[in-house]
């Protein structure tokens, strides 16, 4: 089986300033992955379908693509009807943003203790709640100590988490969590710097990936989301691996972060088993190959980016403008639902907060 990856959304570096403001025009990314074991039987379907609903694209894209719902319900209903599986992570940048928040500082895990459920709960708790109420002011401040990391703008960054938090404790449980927590990683900071320790401040934001020009890049969610993806077709497949390869669509400025990253999550081995993964396996036996190709010459990469494509932008107007969804778009929505099977690690999976998950996932009772 070969799996095709591709993305929709912008895949920069979250940790940076302008970011920020741009998250009303691309306030999600989205990746997918689709296994396919017959190339060319995928390339004739999708050619018939073409010819009947007059689609004289060369390339098949998300963006011009997103008004015929009509046509990606007939790409997607052929999908299921072969049973090739897909792997969709859609991510909500500013919760992505929240939960580095959460899992890097507030609520870090404990070398060598394997993280519960229970615990796994609490972070997701305390991610939502930094997602819904805090103020701009924490994730500028953080996004700033990413960009300039120093003594100054890690304290900076501390001091917006206790002030958010600390006015609301007697009333909204999380905020104890934040308000505890923001207070523990600042006493555990001052600590290793009155021992002494060299950019102390390095241990406590979230530990960045190198351009290929040497500049660091601190927050990437297509890197997130393509380990997942991969530790999702790990479970998919049982751990045989061996036989499998990725194909990705060209990332001229990420294909080395993007090897690296798959290269560290294969030696976690047994250290994985720490992490409360229930939906995806990342103790790899097997590897699986990765290339990347461009996405005009590869059909199957073209399909990968019109379902990225469409679940991105059908979850931003679910949001921002619900009435405006066509009937078709909602069905091919439900469609995608339908045939999402968690316990193997098929289907859609959201990054974001569990109010807006379950929203979604509402839709495959309507």
């Amino acid at each position: 089986m070969d799996y095709f990856i591709d993305e929709s959304g912008n895949t920069g570096d979250l940790a940076r300033s302008e970011s920020l403001f741009s998250f009303a025009e691309q306030p999600l990314f989205s990746l997918a992955a689709i296994g396919v074991d017959d190339a060319s039987a995928l390339e004739t379907a999708i050619e018939e379908l073409k010819a009947r609903y007059r689609i004289r694209l060369s390339e098949l894209k998300a963006s011009a693509l997103y008004h015929r719902p009509e046509f990606i319900y007939e790409l997607v209903k052929d999908l299921c009807a072969q049973r090739r599986p897909y792997f969709v992570e859609v991510v909500d940048k500013k919760y992505f943003l929240a939960t580095h928040i959460t899992s890097r500082q507030l609520l870090p895990p404990v070398p060598g203790v394997a993280e519960t459920a229970m615990f796994h709960w609490v972070k997701n708790v305390v991610a939502d709640y930094l997602y819904e109420q805090a103020p701009d002011d924490v994730y500028i401040k953080f996004v700033a100590a990413c960009e300039r990391p120093s003594d100054r703008a890690l304290r900076a960054q501390l001091d917006s988490l206790i002030r958010f938090a600390q006015p609301v404790m007697s009333r909204e449980e999380p905020a104890v969590a934040v308000y505890e927590g923001a207070n523990a990683v600042l006493a555990e900071y001052q600590e290793a710097v009155d021992e002494g320790k060299e950019q102390a401040y390095l241990g406590f934001l979230p530990i960045p990936d190198e351009s290929l020009r040497g500049k660091p890049i601190w927050i990437l969610p297509n890197l997130s989301a393509f380990t997942n993806i991969y530790a999702r077709i790990n479970r998919y497949e049982r751990g045989k691996m061996s036989t499998v390869r990725l194909i990705h669509d060209e990332q001229a400025h990420f294909e080395h972060i993007l090897q690296g990253s798959k290269e560290f999550t294969e030696a976690l081995r047994e250290r994985a088993k720490e992490c409360f993964t229930p939906h995806s396996d990342f103790v790899f036996r097997e590897t699986a190959a990765l290339s990347f190709a461009r996405s005009q010459d590869t059909i199957s990469l073209q399909l990968a980016d019109v379902l990225a494509g469409f679940c991105m932008r059908f979850v931003k107007d679910f949001f921002l403008s619900p009435k405006q969804l066509s009937r078709d778009a909602r069905e091919v929505y439900r469609l995608l639902l339908r045939f999402s099977d968690p316990a193997r690690g098929v289907g859609l999976n959201y990054v974001t907060s569990s109010r807006r998950a379950a929203a979604l996932n509402l839709l495959g009772l309507g």
